[in-house]
């Protein structure tokens, strides 16, 4: 797909990296300029100060959800500002790459299977879950499908996980973006997540919860 492709009115998010730090911002997609690969999409202000994502190190891409399908991805997208002849500001996303779709599942993912709590953004309320998986990429986790969960939504979930055999804890805060629902049996729901933070130590936590599963089928198969 190239960014020329994507429909006046589509429901948008822009990424903004910077080294060990990622934020995300909602937007909606105006005119299509193909002839410079280019689309405009509204403004973003945040405390009455315009959004420019111009700065030492920012690297901005270009996230668009899509209904049962994973979300395509523009990576390292140009960022100008742009006015129309009518006078109105709009930001020009332009890129000549095409896009990529992100898929958690084509990074290994570590099973878990712990108790976790869920927090909707900002919303202070917390719920129960089941944390299923872990990768470098993002989570998963199983909830009741009362817990008003959408699509885009930022999602903050607890991992903590005791691994008796080595008398080690690990502990971590997730923050993620939710790419998928599915629905389950006995009125629950999978969730998977993006991550938009960089969590410091997962890699560690998933080659020792790895490491002690193949230990464990090893005594297992020997015995």
């Amino acid at each position: 797909m190239l960014i020329t492709d994507i429909q006046p009115g589509s429901k948008i998010v822009i990424i903004a990296r910077t080294p060990g730090n990622q934020l995300e911002f909602k937007t909606t997609t105006g005119d299509i300029i193909a002839d410079k690969n280019m689309i405009l999409a509204e403004l973003i202000k945040q405390d009455e100060k315009l959004l420019t994502f111009k700065g030492h190190n920012v690297i901005t891409d270009i996230m668009l959800p899509l209904e049962n399908a994973n979300p395509q991805v523009f990576v390292n997208v140009e960022i100008n500002l742009i006015k129309k002849a009518d006078g109105s500001i709009w930001y020009a996303l332009r890129t000549i790459a095409g896009s990529k779709a992100f898929n958690r599942r084509a990074s290994f993912r570590c099973t878990v299977g712990t108790p976790t709590t869920v927090q909707l953004g900002l919303n202070k309320q917390t719920y129960d879950g089941y944390m299923k998986d872990v990768s470098n990429t993002g989570f998963g986790f199983v909830c009741d499908d009362t817990v008003p969960i959408e699509m885009d939504q930022v999602i903050y979930a607890n991992l903590n996980d005791y691994i008796e055999r080595l008398d080690e804890n690990f502990s971590f805060r997730l923050s993620g973006i939710v790419v998928n629902i599915v629905p389950m049996e006995k009125n629950r729901i999978k969730v998977g997540c993006r991550f938009n933070k960089d969590v410091p130590g997962i890699d560690k936590y998933i080659v020792t919860k790895e490491r002690m599963r193949l230990k464990n089928t090893k005594g297992k198969a020997g015995s």
